[in-house]
């Protein structure tokens, strides 16, 4: 046992630490638990996002978020950005650190997610998000330079994400969720949890609203070379064009959904199906140019004054406010 090891278990009202420590020092028991996970597979069996929930085993968990926790203030980098398609950059912040001495226990966490995909190269680091802080859409699309043993520096192109949360009752309320763009669904952090998805996919975290602080890990494997271009200046802006044309669609779509349902209760009302499907379509037109106008408040409000369509409503919700 190495004297830092030592000096780490010393450590005054940290059991959760040494029980951490203590496991990710054996390596039968860690090779053990993380024989359960073939990330290539699980990503492929489900469209190329996957959640693992107990990731690690719960009294380990415990370990991991209390060396989250013990890194110091001055350890924490701020992180951010504004919006600047020239550079490549989109609006986010939050507080990272990838410097494995910056507490006990943090070079042992990161040497953990390395077993995911041992034969890949890897880059990870700890977050922690305040009220406020945010990512804005984006694919994680990056070069990063890896130096080798031999010394040589190597481009090597993101190939994998992975986070993992180590935030306990976190809500929805809070903010901070993981908003998948591809399928439009949201995660909200659970503690013991990770979410890995191949790269490129367009997410967001959505600002914060909690004085709770939020905790992760994340980072990416790699892969030498250029995978794929990245967006630069007019492609970054047809980019989020072509997103938003997609939310057009896909409001439009929720419009039809409900048009067919709901047209015999309109009718019904003493309305014709002539005079319902008139205000179907004008709603959809209302919609569409307001999307366009980047006015989606005013095309919500439109949308749902329609009393016939009220299942639409969260679905509605979901798109607009996105």
């Amino acid at each position: 046992m190495t004297n830092r090891r030592r000096e780490h278990q010393r450590a005054p009202d940290s059991p959760n630490l040494d029980t951490f420590l203590s496991w990710t020092d054996s390596y039968k028991k860690v090779s053990k638990w993380f024989a359960r996970y073939d990330l290539e597979e699980q990503l492929d069996q489900n469209d190329g996002l996957v959640q693992l929930t107990d990731f690690l085993p719960t009294n380990i968990a415990e370990g991991a978020l209390r060396v989250l926790q013990q890194v110091p203030e001055a350890k924490w980098q701020a992180t951010n950005a504004d919006d600047d398609v020239e550079r490549n950059d989109i609006s986010h912040g939050f507080l990272s650190t990838k410097d494995p001495s910056a507490a006990p226990g943090l070079e042992e966490l990161f040497r953990l997610f390395h077993l995911l995909l041992p034969e890949e190269l890897n880059t990870f680091s700890v977050a922690r998000y305040t009220q406020g802080h945010h990512i804005a859409p984006h694919d994680d699309r990056a070069y990063t330079d890896v130096q080798m043993e031999d010394g040589i520096v190597v481009q090597c192109s993101r190939t994998i994400a992975v986070i993992y949360y180590l935030t306990k009752n976190w809500t929805a309320e809070n903010g901070g969720l993981l908003r998948d763009c591809v399928t439009d669904k949201v995660y909200v952090p659970q503690f013991n949890s990770v979410i890995a998805f191949r790269v490129p996919r367009y997410h967001q975290v959505t600002p914060v609203s909690s004085s709770q602080p939020r905790y992760s890990v994340f980072g990416w494997f790699l892969q030498p070379g250029r995978l794929y271009d990245l967006f630069e200046g007019e492609d970054t802006q047809q980019q989020q064009s072509d997103i938003r044309m997609t939310k057009i669609h896909k409001v439009n779509e929720a419009c039809d959904i409900q048009h067919s349902a709901t047209q015999e209760t309109y009718c019904s009302d003493g309305q014709d199906a002539h005079t319902y499907s008139t205000v179907h379509k004008r709603q959809q037109r209302v919609v569409s140019a307001s999307f366009e106008e980047a006015d989606t408040p005013h095309a919500l409000s439109t949308l749902l004054a329609c009393k016939s369509v009220p299942d639409t409503q969260n679905r509605l919700s979901k798109f607009c406010n996105s």
